[in-house]
């Protein structure tokens, strides 16, 4: 019977059981209009349930279906001889017959005797108890009750019992009492289950499925041993099709309802084999290690239960104990899947994962994924799916607009700098402008970038931008914004204040105010815990003739200061050997070449320094007699061949030239202006120790042969002496290295 099905009649019948007797056939006829199969079958468990009373579930399948079993007194037979037995006692009744402790007179034994009466049985009644017998006369196994004898008996009133005796174990516990009266660990509870593995896995090589298992019939002794009783509805996988089909009626549901797996409780004869005992032992399994089950089916009627069982996920095992480990939890859900297919395919398979738990070796069973749990879910609830999953759409939908409109027209992205407008624009995913910074000042914005800081600090977004503007009227030299925040007021500015400056410098101009940005750089200069992130090294210059470089943390505290009599114009970090090179001019030579009425172009020079966190100085770097944190690493003069040289720049590249590796070295680019107005350039490497690397020139762009005749290359030069207004000649310059 499909799920549908199941619903309509479990909504018609818990209805109908809530009116009084004289309107349910009417409500009935009502419900159920045009279809007589539906009446038939919802008018029969109407009246099921009303004699079943609200204990249903707790009693056997068999009873609440309206099987009687005998049809005499159950105290009637006590004292009784059936066959070579003596009934002593009864022990229980169950759906198909009582079951009594009787004394065999030879040997003389006690054993367990079931006993079914059968005058008012139909012949599929006989037919069960026939194969039940049947079936424990053949197996042969010490964790399965054994058979000794079965037959007919006629009573003295002329009534006909079946009977069959077999092997009575006293002072037995169910498995679920045995292990929790015991105290039971995990994994004594693992080797006692086991053990019915086992017995049952035996049964299945016999072609048998029990199709009954619960912890009632399955006892364990005193010592220890589990032993499989009760086959009273089991199936011979092998047997002929017609005796199967005819001892148990399409839609019955035989056995207790919690163990029963969903195709038993389907009633599909066709669907049910070996695996829906696999089912039916991971449910006791469940039980056995945490005292609950999968599903609380309590209080519900049959259908409601059958629909929890079929379509309802079943408790985690680990949430009820977590002495459950995950890769026994695994194993647990494996064996209770709904689908046939995704179960242990077999008991074998089943118990020789949970060896594999016991040793604490890997096991065959993956832990479900995220997406394999949600799947299952939305087959189990594929109304509930569909409404959250438009629900997502629609929320995916909003959020998507959201986005759009936030995320391109409000969310900054980068931060252009417009050169002929002198300023900078920081400005959103779409391009919409957010922020302008415009200066006063020609060649105002030297530096503009959006850097990240490490999460230790915040991991916020921030917009570092240096001006060269000089006096400072409109906006700081160094300013730093967060950009996802208030842009109007910048977070941190940096600036150069009087007690930062040289004593002379103080004494000839005591303003302050005086201080452009020329260089801003971002390296990790002191790769430390305490300062997480790349440095900010910044040079401040005064008028061109008097320069500062910082280098400050992103917390925006100076770690190191030096002054130079010169600008300091760009900057590169060296990390393998740990240098930060500085290019810029020379204040001496300047004046050198001034008083003696020449440019002072040829004042370029070259300089690597070791900064070390806390040099906080106010005195000048000279590359003579210099001491200390003040005495760079090495200092090089670039020089020209002869005074009358055109003008030319010395810059840095983005990068090493050619294959140099740019932790130590780095690549250099001159720029030569002439009269003509031509800017023919050329590339050279200069390595860690401040020499020029042999054979590393080359011209940058593709000059004619012209402009590289009237500029050659070997005009200029490194040198450790500072270059002389003096013509240099050609052959007195100092070999490459």
């Amino acid at each position: 019977m499909n799920p549908d099905r199941w619903q309509l009649i479990d909504e018609i019948v818990g209805e109908a059981t809530e009116l009084a007797p004289p309107d349910r056939a009417q409500y009935l006829q009502r419900r159920c209009e045009g279809d007589a199969g539906l009446l038939v079958e919802v008018s029969r468990l109407v009246d099921r349930l009303e004699k079943a009373g609200p204990q249903f579930l707790e009693r056997s399948a068999a009873e609440n279906l309206g099987i009687s079993p005998l049809t005499i007194r159950r105290d009637a037979l006590i004292g009784n001889t059936i066959g070579a037995y003596t009934i002593k006692s009864l022990l229980a009744a169950g759906g198909m017959g009582a079951v009594y402790i009787a004394e065999q007179r030879s040997p003389r034994r006690e054993v367990v005797m079931k006993v079914l009466r059968t005058d008012n049985w139909g012949a599929d009644l006989k037919r069960r108890f026939d194969i039940e017998s049947r079936v424990l006369a053949f197996l042969r196994h010490a964790g399965i009750v054994q058979v000794y004898e079965s037959g007919t008996h006629e009573l003295d009133t002329g009534s006909i019992v079946h009977f069959f005796a077999m092997e009575y174990v006293p002072n037995a516990l169910a498995i679920t009492d045995f292990a929790a009266e015991h105290g039971l660990s995990i994994e004594d509870r693992i080797r006692l289950f086991l053990q019915v593995c086992e017995a049952v896995s035996y049964g299945h090589q016999k072609g048998v499925i029990h199709r009954d298992l619960k912890p009632t019939n399955i006892l364990v002794e005193e010592g220890g041993t589990a032993k499989v009783i009760d086959f009273g509805i089991a199936r011979s996988t092998d047997a002929d099709i017609a005796v199967t089909t005819m001892h148990t009626e399409p839609g019955q549901i035989l056995g207790t309802l919690a163990y029963m797996s969903p195709e038993q409780c389907s009633a599909n004869l066709q669907e049910i084999d070996t695996r829906s005992d696999v089912y039916s032992l991971g449910v006791i399994l469940f039980e056995l290690l945490t005292g609950r089950m999968p599903y609380d089916v309590s209080n519900m009627t049959i259908h409601a239960a059958v629909r929890v069982i079929c379509e309802t996920a079943p408790t985690n095992p680990r949430t009820l104990d977590h002495r459950v480990r995950t890769d026994l939890e695994c194993v647990i859900l494996k064996a209770i899947e709904k689908e046939r297919d995704r179960r242990y395919q077999s008991v074998h398979e089943f118990s020789a994962d949970l060896e594999r738990v016991l040793r604490r070796e890997p096991t065959t069973v993956q832990p479900p994924t995220c997406w394999m749990k949600l799947m299952r879910w939305t087959a189990a609830h594929p109304r509930l799916a569909t409404t959250v999953f438009c629900l997502l759409i629609l929320i995916l939908t909003l959020a998507g607009t959201y986005s759009s409109v936030y995320v391109l027209n409000q969310r900054p992205a980068r931060i252009q700098v417009i050169s002929e407008n002198r300023e900078a624009r920081l400005k959103a995913f779409n391009g919409r402008v957010l922020k302008r910074w415009t200066s006063d000042q020609e060649n105002h914005v030297v530096f503009a970038d959006i850097i990240r800081r490490p999460s230790s600090l915040g991991g916020d977004r921030l917009a570092i931008l240096g001006f060269g503007n000089d006096a400072a009227r409109q906006l700081a030299p160094l300013c730093v914004y967060a950009v996802d925040e208030d842009l109007a007021v910048p977070r941190w500015t940096g600036r150069v204040m009087l007690e930062d400056m040289p004593a002379d410098l103080r004494a000839k101009d005591p303003s302050h105010h005086r201080f452009a940005v020329r260089f801003v750089g971002l390296f990790d200069v002191f790769p430390t815990e305490a300062n997480p992130g790349p440095e900010v090294v910044v040079s401040f210059v005064h008028r061109g003739s008097r320069s500062v470089l910082r280098v400050y943390n992103l917390r925006w505290e100076p770690l190191y200061q030096i002054w130079r009599k010169g600008t300091i114009t760009s900057a590169r970090w060296l990390s393998g050997p740990g240098l930060l090179v500085l290019n810029g001019d020379d204040d001496e030579v300047k004046a050198r070449f001034k008083s003696a009425g020449l440019d002072s172009h040829h004042a370029h020079v070259l300089m690597a320094i070791r900064p070390e966190a806390g040099t906080i100085a106010t005195d000048y770097l000279s590359p003579v007699n210099a001491t200390g944190p003040l005495a760079p690493v090495w200092f090089r003069y670039w020089h020209p061949t002869n005074s009358d040289s055109p003008s030319w720049n010395v810059e840095f590249d983005d990068g090493a030239v050619g294959s140099y590796a740019p932790t130590n070295f780095m690549g250099l680019s001159a720029t030569i202006h002439d009269v003509s107005g031509d800017l023919p350039s050329f590339q050279f490497v200069v390595d860690s120790v401040g020499h020029e690397v042999a054979g590393s020139r080359s011209f940058a762009d593709s000059y004619s042969p012209r402009h590289q005749k009237s500029h050659p290359d070997e005009h200029f030069f490194l040198s450790d002496e500072p270059p002389s207004p003096i013509p240099i000649s050609a052959t007195s310059k100092p070999n490459s290295e």
